[in-house]
């Protein structure tokens, strides 16, 4: 111990005789480490800015754990690596008898510093103690809070748009945070802890996880410097033109309109699961969204940083969230958001997740997410989205390649990278638009430069769901590419590759469900290509997509692959099983956040339970509209024949699927084994065997002529039957 740091010891691997929790702690200052009490707290640094781990990781029996100076074979950990994972070098804390969590009954807690004559002080309101903050003499009783008048809940300067607060009290945590002081006059970092009693978790919210996140109130709340309320900016805003109290409310700028890290505030997040394995960790907390953020609930980006005590989160925030390279699951986060639902807030708030997750299989990267229950300073802030962050860092998870060599465009800016980084992007842009695409050598060297088929699948999916932000209205797309091309993945060519996000401005969500029958295909075409239009850097995907579409084999793709999203990916079937699905979790609730957000005419009238289940089959209605109407839209749009049925049959999903052009046909999950449907005899269609392991391609049966090479090309015509035999 060197003024009170801990020193790491290397401990025999023979100690980890079998599965197990690991807590390796060291009490300091000539004391016990205490044997009766939690030592699991969740530590803040927000005071010191010290480095610390506050998770506990599991060492499961296949770890194999070995000494420094022996060799290590790919996949074992040696006892340093292990031991860097489970404890790292921090000041004395002050330990918890008992971890955040759920609890039926009232209890009272225990705090307790293993520091000689260290004086421990405690809040209950979020605020950092001191020595003018309460002491610790006796164990805190803590009981069920929920009753108490809401502080934040009931507050009005979120936005300009609703005055709405909650008509009966939130839900509500005790929220303890705790400082040990010593003789010295210094302190230890701070201890936080969230205690739900007489809260019925899985009657309120299931197996979805619970997040709570602790902080200053000033850091969210205070006019001068609190991120979530309009604050000083905006009476700033309305001092710089008088007419800026005529704009709509998502114009309004406030406090929570400023970027950067001057407005990202330190937070202590705790994510809690039904399993009970919390994960903590002190992170950077930021509003996230363009006109979202002046919403009554905002998005929150939340962000590890050495600074605050960890580099990433090692958890499964996100189940069943696997890398795009299709190497294994998700299993570290350097960032993510806590999205309110965007443009879909006040409807169904699934949108989005729903319609990126329908699409995951094209070229192109998606967000995977999973909805949560969000308490913010103890208090009940609503149904929010985990979700996937864009980030270097987030390629460097999906694809395995370092993030020091990633760069990210976003609206024709750098987001991550160097100022000089833009050459790159520009180098792409100027030529593809510059250029005759017409050229098939151009066109060639296009494809070089960008994933042709990544975009093409891109615009198709705008298309197609008529997505109001896209960049058919200039609006959210971004790509990465590597700066430094090399061979060590297939991704890490130096191609630019597109991103998809912000999906729900889509389908109905304005019209209640309808609209599906207009022809927005046209109209966005028509829009994108006009030809008064020129070309400029305000406009650059739209214009990569102007250009691009001149090419034949560009049009020929995108019209083939809104088939395919419409047969396949979007097929009313398919689509309203995803809806359900999610709506599930969502449901359970949807309730609590429609009460603390309203409107109040849905909480005084429709309820909240009536109202969404609108909302849902509204989703559905418009989902279920398109699949009928688009097959006559393309024909208007692309002046196309009569479209043409086609069916596929396999004669054993178990022993194969199909590739259809670009498209990875699951038969398994399919009704009855058969895919049907729509394409246009103009367009020929490209089939590929994909037999499973164990099994071998027989050949291919259309009408009655029969072919056995693996990949076949024809012209659809009406009522094709198609069947391929596997063995």
């Amino acid at each position: 111990m060197n003024n009170r740091k801990f020193t790491r010891y290397v401990l025999c691997a023979s100690i980890f005789t079998a599965t197990t929790f690991l807590t390796v702690s060291c009490a300091g200052r000539n004391a016990d480490a205490p044997s009766s009490m939690d030592e699991t707290p969740i530590v803040s640094s927000e005071t010191t800015g010290e480095p610390n781990e506050a998770s506990i990781h599991e060492i499961s029996e296949n770890t194999t754990l070995r000494d420094n100076d022996t060799e290590t074979t790919p996949g074992e950990i040696t006892t340093e690596e292990a031991i860097e994972e489970v404890v790292a070098e921090t000041e004395p804390i002050v330990y918890f008898s008992s971890k955040s969590g759920f609890y039926d009954n009232g209890f009272t807690l225990e705090l307790r510093c293993p520091v000689e004559n260290a004086v421990i002080y405690y809040t209950t309101d979020g605020t950092i103690p001191t020595q003018d903050s309460r002491k610790y003499e006796e164990p805190i009783s803590l009981t069920n809070v929920s009753l108490n008048p809401d502080v934040y809940a009931a507050r009005t300067d979120y936005c300009t748009d609703s005055q709405y607060v909650p008509m009966d009290p939130v839900t509500k945590a005790n929220i303890i945070r705790a400082v040990a002081y010593f003789e010295d006059g210094t302190s230890s970092v701070t201890t936080n802890g969230t205690y739900f009693v007489g809260i019925d978790r899985e009657e309120l919210y299931g197996d979805s996880p619970v997040i709570s996140l602790i902080t200053e109130p000033d850091n969210l709340f205070d006019n001068e410097k609190g991120i979530f309320v309009l604050g000083q900016t905006y009476t700033d805003w309305l001092a710089e033109d008088p007419a800026n109290a005529d704009e709509p409310s998502y114009r309004v700028h406030g406090n929570f309109s400023n970027k950067g890290r001057d407005w990202e505030r330190p937070v202590s997040f705790e994510y809690m699961p039904s399993n009970g394995k919390n994960v903590s960790a002190d992170m950077g907390l930021r509003m996230k969204g363009a006109s979202t953020r002046t919403y009554l609930q905002k998005s929150m980006r939340l962000i590890a940083r050495a600074e605050y005590g960890t580099k990433s989160i090692k958890a499964d925030l996100i189940p069943d969230n696997m890398k795009s390279d299709d190497s294994g699951p998700i299993t570290s986060y350097k960032s993510f958001v806590l999205r309110n639902g965007g443009n879909d807030n006040g409807f169904s708030k699934m949108r989005d997740p729903v319609l990126q997750s329908l699409v995951a299989d094209r070229a192109f990267d998606t967000q995977a997410s999973a909805p949560c229950v969000v308490f913010v300073d103890g208090e009940y802030w609503g149904l929010y989205a985990i979700t996937e962050d864009y980030s270097d860092k987030y390629i460097e998870a999906n694809y395995g390649i370092d993030n020091k060599n990633v760069v990210i465009v976003k609206s024709g800016r750098i987001d991550e990278g160097t100022a000089e980084d833009i050459t790159l992007y520009e180098d792409m842009y100027n030529f593809i638009t510059q250029n005759d695409m017409t050229d098939e050598k151009n066109y060639a060297k296009a494809q070089e430069m960008l994933d042709i088929p990544g975009f093409i699948d891109f615009c198709a999916v705008q298309l197609y769901i008529d997505n109001n932000d896209s960049i058919f209205d200039d609006n959210n797309w971004s790509m990465w590419r590597t700066r430094e091309a090399d061979k060590a993945t297939e991704w890490s060519d130096g191609k630019w590759r597109i991103l998809l996000y912000d999906t729900e401005f889509s389908t109905g969500v304005y019209s209640g469900g309808k609209g599906f029958e207009e022809n927005t295909i046209k109209k966005d075409l028509d829009a994108s290509l006009d030809a008064d239009k020129e070309y400029s850097s305000d406009y650059p995907a739209l214009d990569i997509f102007r250009s691009l579409y001149e090419n034949g084999s560009f049009r020929k793709e995108l019209i083939v692959t809104l088939c395919d999203l419409r047969n396949y990916n979007y097929e009313k079937k398919r689509a309203g099983k995803a809806i359900d699905n999610l709506a599930v979790s969502y449901k359970k609730l949807a309730d609590d956040s429609f009460y603390r957000y309203g409107p109040d005419w849905v909480v005084m009238y429709d309820g909240p339970t009536v109202y969404y289940d609108t909302k849902i089959k509204e989703f559905k209605q418009y989902m279920n509209g398109r699949y009928m109407a688009f097959p006559n839209l393309m024909k208007k749009t692309f002046s196309l024949k009569d479209p043409c049925t086609i069916k596929i049959t396999v004669s054993d999903p178990e022993y194969g699927d199909v590739l259809l052009n670009r498209t990875d046909i699951d038969f398994s999950n399919l009704p009855n084994a058969e895919f049907t449907g729509d394409y246009f005899e103009e367009y020929e269609i490209t089939l590929t065997a994909a037999p499973k392991e164990g099994h071998t391609f027989v050949k291919w049966i259309v009408g009655g002529d029969e072919f056995t090479d693996d990949t076949i090309t024809l012209t659809p015509y009406d009522k094709c039957t198609i069947e391929v035999q596997y063995k």
